[in-house]
């Protein structure tokens, strides 16, 4: 080699080592990003166009939204002319509470004609969609499931359009037809609406006969099925023996009353049913009669404070024969189980809850007797949540009842509940003291994960979700770990975002509502995902708070903030309301006292994200690269 090659040679620099990387490495590595972190995947999107090339399909794959209305961006990208970004699509999400059911649906029709790969679809609405969708869908997407969310529109969220001077009536929510609806659930804020009993009972009963393919009928929460101001909630659907009525695979608080649950099992039975959670035991009756043979999980509670479970009630209840698998009981009311209930399943129960009725008392719990007559009811139990007996003057549970826990013959995980007030408290000590005890009263324990939880924690995953819920909720976690020893369980955090958030994301969060520049944030914990328009939201209703008219509700945020640049006149138009809990919103707004230290704190916090806001302009932002490839046309 020449001295000039050679020269050329070590002054070349080496290539960039990200291109060195295959392209099949990178699309693992955004696969995994997407789970973990979806917005350092939309980060990613930006540093080049190969990574735009190959992060972009993983994107827009899975749950892409698109919204009924004008100002929605990001659904005007996804129906650009000439745009590749549809193809990608597999599953998607259509946002109809800005007009519940209206014809007016153009936007979502544009977005199902292009999106052309579907295979499912979730549908956000009321007890009304467009049928001009549905037909579209069918048309376009026939093999694609719907998944449909319902919920009664309430006035105070601001998403309803047509919201009349008397609300919706009946006769504007009347249902929908669609063959491909897989999936069903409902909220249970319409038993609290004068008109919700109506309007609930209409819209499902044309739904439910107009949906052969519906496996899954659920509502949101037990919360509120119950009864409402005295009158008990139950939905007469009126159907007959003569309709082709769909075969339910789960069915879970929905209170449809007996006559309903009659004459649909009579006209397709209840074989074929898996999941079951109710908040009576009547209807498990009833439902036994016409026999369930696939019934693998059963979860029975109790809504009112002022009820609890007798033992007596399960022990009236004829043989079920059914292979349970998964067994919560809620709201018992005496200190003894339901054993002859529970052996009824005794050669299939895995997985058990069994939680006391909420009366707050620390020393309410399961003695030790009851424990190892556990033990002989269920013996192939893998799974417990149960809240033991303590006294109150011990610091901890009593030696002979821990050693009661590791002669389960295949229990692998235990998870303990405890009184929010009990001197006894979760801990990561105590949890791996009481492991280690359970642990060496019996060496062919099989006991290899132990948590800690407080019991209305574990009252709501019994009721809405199960063991994993369970564990990623727990204060206190510990596991035996592979080489045999013991460590500290890992488990995901929980947020105030409804959504799930990985621990990047929980850490951004954390910052904000800790750090100086987010005082009103921080002041109220509103852990939205969606800074700063939950504050922009807040400064628009400072004005008169109580005021019917939008115009004066805005009044302070148009002299004071956007004359000084802390909002623009596209915040005006923004129609975006916040999800936040009711009692958040009544201590932000409903405080007339601290309205003058609400706008103080918003104009602090708003100043903050003006900053932040010439620095993007500066140096530029992550998605700048797709508004470059796809940008909105203008009058679109």
């Amino acid at each position: 080699m020449s001295n000039s090659n050679m020269e050329k040679a070590h002054t070349e620099k080496p290539l960039f080592p990200l291109r060195n990387l295959h392209d099949e490495l990178l699309i693992v590595v955004f696969e995994r990003l997407v789970e973990l972190s979806p917005y350092s995947l939309d980060a990613c999107t930006g540093v080049c166009k190969r990574f735009y090339r190959l992060a972009l399909p993983i994107k827009y794959r899975d749950n892409v939204r698109a919204g009924n209305n004008c100002w929605d961006v990001r659904t005007k990208r996804l129906i650009n002319s000439g745009s590749q970004i549809p193809l990608f699509v597999r599953s998607l999400l259509l946002d109809d509470r800005h007009k519940y059911g209206s014809d007016d649906a153009e936007m979502l029709i544009d977005v199902v004609n292009a999106c052309k790969n579907v295979r499912s679809i979730q549908v956000l609405g009321s007890y009304r969609f467009s049928q001009k969708v549905l037909d579209a869908i069918e048309q376009n997407l026939p093999n694609a499931k719907i998944e449909y969310r319902a919920e009664f529109p309430r006035e105070e969220d601001g998403y309803y359009e047509g919201w009349g001077p008397e609300g919706p009536f009946p006769g504007d929510m009347n249902g929908f037809c669609s063959r491909q609806l897989e999936s069903l659930k409902i909220d249970s804020f319409w038993a609290v609406e004068d008109q919700g009993l109506p309007v609930v009972q209409g819209s499902l009963q044309k739904i439910i006969r107009h949906a052969p393919n519906l496996k899954h009928l659920t509502s949101w929460s037990a919360s509120r099925c119950e009864e409402w101001r005295g009158v008990q909630q139950v939905l007469d659907l009126r159907l007959t023996s003569e309709d082709k009525l769909p075969v339910l695979e789960s069915l879970c608080y929905i209170p449809l009353s007996l006559h309903t649950l009659r004459t649909w099992g009579t006209a397709s039975g209840w074989g074929s049913l898996k999941v079951l959670k109710l908040a009576v035991l009547e209807p498990l009756v009833l439902l036994n009669s016409f026999g369930l043979p696939s019934l693998r999980s059963l979860t029975i509670t109790k809504t009112s404070q002022n009820y609890q479970y007798q033992v007596a009630e399960f022990d009236k209840l004829p043989r079920i024969d059914a292979p349970l698998r998964f067994l919560s009981i809620t709201n018992i009311g005496e200190d003894t189980l339901p054993h002859r209930f529970l052996s009824l399943f005794s050669d299939t129960l895995e997985e058990l809850f069994l939680c006391r009725h909420r009366m707050g008392h620390p020393d309410r719990g399961y003695s030790s007797p009851e424990i190892v007559r556990l033990n002989e009811t269920c013996p192939k139990l893998k799974k417990l949540y149960i809240r033991p007996y303590v006294d109150e003057k011990s610091e901890i549970w009593p030696l002979y009842m821990l050693k009661d826990f590791s002669h389960f013959r295949v229990l692998q995980t235990l998870v303990l509940g405890m009184e929010n007030h009990s001197k006894i408290q979760p801990s990561q000590s105590l949890c791996e003291k009481t492991f280690s005890t359970i642990q060496d009263a019996s060496p062919s324990c099989k006991l290899s994960e132990l948590a800690m939880v407080h019991e209305y924690e574990g009252i709501q995953c019994a009721e809405t979700g199960g063991f994993e819920d369970l564990l990623q909720g727990a204060k206190a976690l510990c596991k035996i770990a592979w080489d045999g020893t013991l460590e500290a369980g890992r488990r995901k955090e929980r947020y105030y975002d409804y959504g799930n958030k990985s621990a990047c994301e929980s850490a951004a969060c954390a910052a904000i509502l800790s750090s100086p520049d987010h005082p009103f944030t921080r002041k109220y914990g509103l852990g939205s995902r969606s800074y700063p328009k939950d504050t922009i939201w807040c400064a628009k209703q400072l004005g008169t708070p109580d005021a019917k008219d939008a115009t004066d509700r805005t009044s302070w945020a148009r002299e004071e903030l956007l004359p000084a640049g802390l909002i623009t006149e596209d915040d005006f138009d923004d129609q975006w309301t916040p999800n936040f809990a009711r009692e958040i919103r009544k201590k932000v707004l409903g405080d007339g006292a601290a309205i003058e230290e609400h706008k103080k704190l918003v104009k602090e916090e708003l100043r903050y994200w003006k900053r932040r806001k010439e620095l993007d302009d500066v140096y530029g932002k992550h998605w700048s690269l797709y508004d470059v490839l796809f940008p909105v046309r203008q009058g679109s």
